[in-house]
Protein backbone atom coordinates (compact mmCIF):
# COMPACT_ATOMS: atom_id res chain seq x y z
CA UNK A 1 0.00 0.00 0.00
CA UNK A 2 3.00 2.38 0.46
CA UNK A 3 4.03 2.60 -3.80
CA UNK A 4 -0.01 3.12 -3.90
CA UNK A 5 0.19 6.45 -1.76
CA UNK A 6 3.64 7.44 -2.84
CA UNK A 7 2.88 6.87 -6.97
CA UNK A 8 -0.77 8.23 -6.31
CA UNK A 9 0.70 11.54 -4.48
CA UNK A 10 3.22 12.33 -7.46
CA UNK A 11 0.45 11.68 -9.80
CA UNK A 12 -2.46 14.17 -7.69
CA UNK A 13 0.41 16.70 -7.27
CA UNK A 14 1.56 16.43 -11.09
CA UNK A 15 -1.45 17.22 -12.41
CA UNK A 16 -2.42 19.95 -10.13
CA UNK A 17 0.73 22.02 -11.00
CA UNK A 18 0.58 21.07 -14.93
CA UNK A 19 -3.52 22.34 -14.29
CA UNK A 20 -2.27 25.56 -12.17
CA UNK A 21 0.59 26.51 -14.72
CA UNK A 22 -1.59 25.93 -17.70
CA UNK A 23 -4.65 27.84 -15.61
CA UNK A 24 -7.06 24.07 -16.26
CA UNK A 25 -8.77 25.17 -13.02
CA UNK A 26 -9.96 28.61 -14.45
CA UNK A 27 -10.98 27.52 -17.81
CA UNK A 28 -12.66 24.23 -16.81
CA UNK A 29 -14.91 24.98 -13.79
CA UNK A 30 -15.53 21.22 -12.38
CA UNK A 31 -12.01 21.04 -12.42
CA UNK A 32 -11.41 21.51 -8.84
CA UNK A 33 -14.53 18.87 -8.05
CA UNK A 34 -12.59 15.76 -9.16
CA UNK A 35 -9.11 16.89 -7.86
CA UNK A 36 -10.49 17.28 -4.37
CA UNK A 37 -12.76 14.29 -4.81
CA UNK A 38 -9.35 12.58 -5.69
CA UNK A 39 -7.27 14.21 -3.02
CA UNK A 40 -9.78 13.23 -0.28
CA UNK A 41 -9.37 9.69 -1.10
CA UNK A 42 -5.44 9.58 -1.27
CA UNK A 43 -5.65 11.39 2.11
CA UNK A 44 -7.83 8.60 3.28
CA UNK A 45 -5.43 6.35 1.66
CA UNK A 46 -2.66 7.92 3.83
CA UNK A 47 -4.51 7.30 6.90
CA UNK A 48 -5.43 3.89 6.58
CA UNK A 49 -1.92 3.28 5.83
CA UNK A 50 -0.35 4.90 8.76
CA UNK A 51 -2.92 3.83 10.57
CA UNK A 52 -2.43 0.14 9.99
CA UNK A 53 1.58 0.92 9.73
CA UNK A 54 1.38 2.21 13.51
CA UNK A 55 -1.85 1.18 15.15
CA UNK A 56 -4.39 -2.07 14.27
CA UNK A 57 -5.90 -3.97 11.27
CA UNK A 58 -8.21 -1.94 9.92
CA UNK A 59 -10.37 -4.81 10.22
CA UNK A 60 -10.90 -5.11 13.65
CA UNK A 61 -11.88 -1.50 14.19
CA UNK A 62 -15.55 -0.62 14.36
CA UNK A 63 -16.08 1.08 11.15
CA UNK A 64 -17.93 4.51 12.74
CA UNK A 65 -14.72 4.30 14.73
CA UNK A 66 -12.76 4.21 11.28
CA UNK A 67 -15.01 6.42 9.62
CA UNK A 68 -14.82 9.69 12.73
CA UNK A 69 -10.56 8.97 13.01
CA UNK A 70 -10.29 8.95 8.97
CA UNK A 71 -12.78 11.99 8.48
CA UNK A 72 -11.13 13.96 11.40
CA UNK A 73 -7.70 12.84 9.65
CA UNK A 74 -9.46 14.05 6.16
CA UNK A 75 -10.58 17.57 7.54
CA UNK A 76 -7.00 18.59 9.04
CA UNK A 77 -5.89 17.95 5.93
CA UNK A 78 -8.32 19.40 3.52
CA UNK A 79 -8.37 22.69 5.95
CA UNK A 80 -4.33 23.03 5.52
CA UNK A 81 -4.75 22.55 1.54
CA UNK A 82 -7.25 25.89 1.63
CA UNK A 83 -4.47 27.68 3.62
CA UNK A 84 -2.36 26.47 1.11
CA UNK A 85 -4.38 27.73 -1.72
CA UNK A 86 -5.15 31.07 -0.21
CA UNK A 87 -1.08 31.71 0.39
CA UNK A 88 -0.19 30.53 -3.15
CA UNK A 89 -3.12 33.05 -4.71
CA UNK A 90 -1.21 35.55 -2.25
CA UNK A 91 2.36 35.07 -2.59
CA UNK A 92 2.54 33.05 -5.70
CA UNK A 93 -0.49 34.41 -7.98
CA UNK A 94 -0.07 37.81 -6.69
CA UNK A 95 -4.79 37.44 -7.04
CA UNK A 96 -5.79 39.23 -4.00
CA UNK A 97 -3.42 41.27 -1.30
CA UNK A 98 -3.04 39.79 2.05
CA UNK A 99 -4.94 41.49 4.84
CA UNK A 100 -7.50 42.97 2.76
CA UNK A 101 -11.46 41.76 2.19
CA UNK A 102 -11.49 38.83 0.56
CA UNK A 103 -13.81 37.81 -2.37
CA UNK A 104 -16.99 36.45 -0.06
CA UNK A 105 -17.59 34.39 -3.48
CA UNK A 106 -14.61 31.86 -2.25
CA UNK A 107 -16.12 30.78 0.64
CA UNK A 108 -18.80 28.68 -0.53
CA UNK A 109 -15.83 27.25 -3.04
CA UNK A 110 -13.76 26.71 0.36
CA UNK A 111 -16.88 24.55 1.99
CA UNK A 112 -17.54 22.99 -1.13
CA UNK A 113 -13.81 22.22 -1.11
CA UNK A 114 -13.82 20.42 2.08
CA UNK A 115 -17.00 18.45 2.01
CA UNK A 116 -15.11 17.16 -1.53
CA UNK A 117 -12.77 16.02 0.52
CA UNK A 118 -14.70 14.37 3.29
CA UNK A 119 -16.77 12.66 0.40
CA UNK A 120 -13.71 10.86 -1.20
CA UNK A 121 -12.48 10.16 2.15
CA UNK A 122 -15.52 8.52 2.77
CA UNK A 123 -15.35 6.56 -0.53
CA UNK A 124 -11.66 5.78 0.02
CA UNK A 125 -12.69 4.26 3.57
CA UNK A 126 -15.25 2.47 2.58
CA UNK A 127 -13.69 0.70 -0.21
CA UNK A 128 -10.72 -0.58 1.31
CA UNK A 129 -12.89 -1.69 4.47
CA UNK A 130 -15.59 -3.87 2.28
CA UNK A 131 -12.27 -4.83 0.32
CA UNK A 132 -10.67 -6.04 3.49
CA UNK A 133 -14.09 -7.27 5.18
CA UNK A 134 -14.08 -9.21 2.12
CA UNK A 135 -10.67 -10.37 2.12
CA UNK A 136 -11.00 -11.32 5.55
CA UNK A 137 -14.17 -13.25 5.36
CA UNK A 138 -12.65 -15.08 2.44
CA UNK A 139 -9.29 -15.88 4.65
CA UNK A 140 -11.75 -17.20 7.29
CA UNK A 141 -13.69 -19.38 5.21
CA UNK A 142 -10.43 -21.19 3.56
CA UNK A 143 -8.79 -21.68 7.23
CA UNK A 144 -12.03 -22.05 8.96
CA UNK A 145 -11.02 -19.27 12.01
CA UNK A 146 -14.10 -17.83 14.18
CA UNK A 147 -15.16 -15.11 11.89
CA UNK A 148 -15.34 -11.57 12.80
CA UNK A 149 -19.16 -9.85 12.85
CA UNK A 150 -20.07 -6.73 10.75
CA UNK A 151 -18.60 -4.46 14.21
CA UNK A 152 -15.03 -5.60 13.84
CA UNK A 153 -15.22 -8.12 16.85
CA UNK A 154 -14.81 -11.69 17.17
CA UNK A 155 -17.87 -13.67 17.18
CA UNK A 156 -18.46 -16.57 18.59
CA UNK A 157 -18.00 -20.30 16.76
CA UNK A 158 -21.05 -22.13 16.41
Amino acid sequence: MAKLVVFSLFGILGFHFISSIYSWYDQIFWLDIPMHLIGGMWVALLFIYLFEKNMHDLRRVHFLKALVLCLGFVALIGILWEFYEYLADVYIFKIHPLFEVTNPKNYPDTLTDIVNDLVGGFLSLSLVYALRRRESTQIQNSVNIAPVDKWGQQAPIK
